[in-house]
């Protein structure tokens, strides 16, 4: 009778955390209901939404969390993801700049302030940052290929040439770097 009495218990307990932990949202929502301050949390629950296309709520929790934490880098460069999803361009370059500065060797700031000043045509500015990010650990390909057309669209052919040879020496058969590689 105690056993089963206890079991009973342990599963309607179960059962009741099972509704706060059925996702990743609902457990970091529950995560900050307990412990508003807390910086990490938000962040992921920031990119959580972001994940899900609701851009402008992910803002939220981003500037909740530099709010509580001007030095989160992950905070500035994912409110600079979710101010890009926005169309909020200018915006977004100043958060993942402030990301870059927080924390200089960190792969994902790089890629995404390189990336949009490439895109608003603010190509010397990308140029060092795009260099940066293709000697970085995280680095895919998707970095070679953005620094191949940034040195193609400033006419700089031979470095862009160099910049495709070493994308495709480093990532070989990467479909990303090959498809602008017109020697096969």
């Amino acid at each position: 009778p105690v056993a089963a009495v206890v079991t009973i218990a342990l599963g309607l307990i179960s059962w009741q955390q099972q509704r706060v932990w059925r996702d990743s949202e609902s457990l970091l929502s529950h995560a900050i209901a307990l412990e508003p301050e807390n910086v990490p949390a938000r962040v992921q629950l920031g990119v959580v939404q972001l994940r899900k296309g609701e851009a402008e709520d992910a803002e939220v929790q981003f500037r909740q969390a530099i709010a509580l934490d001007e030095t989160s880098a992950p905070a500035w460069s994912n409110l600079g993801s979710a101010l890009r999803m926005q169309g909020r361009a200018d915006e977004a370059v100043e958060a993942f700049r402030a990301a870059v500065e927080l924390e200089p060797e960190q792969y994902a700031p790089l890629i995404n302030l390189g990336s949009l000043l490439a895109e608003q045509g603010r190509l010397d500015e990308a140029v060092p940052l795009l260099e940066r990010a293709i000697r970085h650990p995280e680095e895919s390909g998707a970095g070679y290929e953005r620094l191949y057309l940034v040195f193609q669209e400033l006419g700089r052919d031979e470095e862009a040439d160099r910049v495709l040879r070493e994308g495709l020496r480093r990532f070989p058969g990467s479909s990303i770097i090959e498809q602008h590689d017109d020697r096969r």
